[in-house]
């Protein structure tokens, strides 16, 4: 089972007690492991979403679409199985964004516009967490594209003669990563498929290890 930089390693003497419970079965050991691997990829997907949810202001979708798995098969190294997390950098307006829709500018004097307010993690603060610095102030306006996409925008250069670029917001395995809960991840994964193994191996054999 893989993760961005982080694998989840099973204790090999405890894998050798859990395959010799099994030895008469040899055939059964390999489906036990292949369809343990898959229960514990879909369980570490799950997993996964509901921390980001729970941390994150982005989007359900974007966070459902950004951690993908692959079912577990045979390879060279033996019964594998991943979950990824996407390493793309987000629009900021996926995230908690205030306006979130093109404001009224005409007849609005500059100094009375409305500020752009932001929040990437659900306790975080406003106009943090990103270059701008914690509780800076931002040159962000938002817009509408000719795609139809709003947008958070900023100018390279004072005026109409800098360039319109979107902003960006961290990419989904930086936050698993900048927040820590990896480790916790990794441990759970490794917890459930030792779990799965015995119960799927029971399931086959009849017998418990």
């Amino acid at each position: 089972m893989s993760l961005p930089g982080l694998h989840v390693t099973l204790d090999p003497a405890a894998l050798r007690r859990m395959a010799s419970a099994f030895s008469a079965f040899p055939g059964a050991v390999e489906m036990a492991l292949l369809s343990a691997a898959d229960k514990t990829r879909l369980y570490a997907r799950k997993e996964l979403v509901r921390q980001f949810r729970d941390l994150l202001t982005l989007k359900p979708a974007y966070i459902s679409r950004g951690v993908k798995s692959r079912k577990s098969r045979y390879s060279a190294a033996g019964i594998e199985a991943e979950v990824r997390i996407a390493t793309r950098n987000l629009p900021l307006s996926c995230f908690e964004l205030n306006p979130d829709t093109p404001p009224r500018l005409k007849g609005v004097r500059v100094q009375d516009r409305r500020r752009v307010a932001y929040r990437l993690r659900t306790t975080g603060p406003l106009f943090g967490d990103t270059a701008h610095g914690p509780g800076a102030a931002t040159p962000l306006f938002v817009a509408r594209m000719r795609t139809s996409h709003i947008g958070a925008f900023y100018r390279t250069a004072r005026g109409s003669r800098g360039k319109v670029v979107q902003e960006f917001a961290p990419s989904l395995q930086y936050h698993a990563h900048a927040d820590g809960f990896m480790p916790g991840i990794v441990q759970l994964t490794a917890h459930r498929f030792e779990d799965a193994f015995r119960a799927e191996a029971r399931a086959i054999t009849g017998v418990e290890a």
